[in-house]
């Protein structure tokens, strides 16, 4: 479980991408994205670039939904059901 929350850009995804790096990719991941409050481009790539490995908890945020959406990416990810996604929350401190 990975919980992401605050601003994700140029500035601030090599955090994320770090975390990744030191999890390795043989691991599957839930990302926990509620807490996200800002996200461009940069954490869409760094997670499409994970895709093979992690499953997105919700609700999403709606902007980052907005993201996913205008891009045609929403697809290219596996979303917890909600069960799970509550599970995650737990988990996340909400």
């Amino acid at each position: 479980m990975v919980c992401l929350s605050g601003e994700f850009d140029a500035d601030t995804i090599h955090v994320f991408r770090e975390v990744l790096a030191a999890i390795g990719s043989s691991t599957r991941l839930v990302v926990d994205l509620t807490g996200v409050t800002f996200a461009d481009s940069s954490l869409l790539h760094a997670l499409l670039d994970a895709r093979h490995r992690i499953v997105l908890a919700g609700p999403l945020p709606r902007r980052f939904h907005r993201l996913l959406d205008r891009s045609g990416t929403m697809r290219q990810f596996a979303t917890a059901p909600e069960a799970d996604a509550s599970a995650a929350a737990r988990a996340c401190g909400r």
